[in-house]
This record gives structure tokens, sequence and C-alpha cells, in this order.
């Protein structure tokens, strides 16, 4: 899903999330939308931040910068914040891993979330279609949610080859017919 700005990319969390759901915020910044998730996602609240939640369900918040973390865990001490790289999949799935437990085993989390600073302009489509592709293919993930103006704009223009064969089958039936 490709949302364009902060509300848009909030109001889809009702649509998407699931209680029970494994989820993670790339580009978490302050938290502000890892707490709306994860209240989403939680059947219940752990007691320590540091150990793994014993039910399913929640949302760990990722972000490159040290400070923006720390200021995330002080803001939101009940939550999980790691400094993580959205490109290292890798990376997303251990410090996952680390702090929510998965009661089934299908996947590796549910919904990810993406937030990170200049994947919206015309510079960033690139870097955003191969951002998608490793998360989609290395975590698996149900849904993947992009605030991404330039996704959200390729999204918009790309036009399924099954429509255009309708529609071309409906224009030679309507001249056969004369």
């Amino acid at each position: 899903i490709a949302a364009v700005g902060v509300e848009q990319y909030r109001q889809t969390i009702p649509f998407v999330v699931r209680k029970g759901d494994v989820c993670c915020e790339v580009g978490c910044h302050l938290g502000t939308s890892t707490v709306l998730i994860d209240e989403a996602a939680s059947n219940s609240r752990k007691a320590d931040v540091d150990q793994p939640t014993t039910s399913a369900g929640g949302c760990i918040g990722l972000d490159i910068g040290t400070s923006i973390i720390r200021s995330a865990k002080q803001k939101n001490p009940m939550l999980s914040f790691e400094v993580g790289n959205g490109f290292k999949t890798g990376e997303i799935s251990r410090l996952t891993s680390k702090h929510l437990h998965r009661v089934d085993s299908s996947r590796m989390l549910d919904v990810v979330y993406v937030d990170i600073g200049g994947l919206s302009g015309p510079e960033g489509l690139l870097e955003a279609v191969s951002l998608l592709s490793s998360i989609a293919n290395a975590l698996e993930p149900r849904c993947i949610v992009i605030k991404s103006l330039c996704v959200r704009r390729l999204a918009s223009s790309i036009v399924p080859f099954s429509d255009v064969w309708r529609e071309m089958k409906a224009l030679q039936n309507g001249r056969s017919s004369d």
C-alpha cells in the first residue's frame, strides 16, 4: 500500500493491522505511528521492554538515528525501539524476533510500515522499489505500507494488462457487430 503523507499513512492501520500481528515500522522517528500500530496489533502489554512479549502481537520501531531512537524510548518506554537500517532485511528480522514473539512460524512479520525520508522525491523511486522488493522477498509480510509520493504516483499510473485486454476486446466486439 502506498500512502501519501503521515495522515494517510496512519489511516491505513485499522484496515491493515490485525490483533496478534507482528509488525515493524522502519523509519519510526519518535514512534508516534509505532504506538498506533502497536495498539492495533497487541493482545496485551509487555511488562519489560527488554524481554520478548509472551503474547502475540505488537510493533517494533526501527530508525537509523541513534539519538532519535533514544528519544523514542524515552517518550514510549513500554515499546521496543532499536537502531536499525531498513535496507538490511536481516537486521530487521533479527531485531524484530529479539522483541516480538511469533506464535506461528508461517512468516517472520505480518506487516511492515516504511517511512524513510527521501523515498518520495523523483530520485527515491528506484530506492523505494528496491526496498519494497527486499522486504517482500526476505521477510514475506502479508502487507507492506510505504509512505512515498513517487510510489503512489507509479501505482496510480500502472494499468493491469487484463484491463487493457478487456477494453480492446470490447472495442473489437463493438466493431464486428456494426
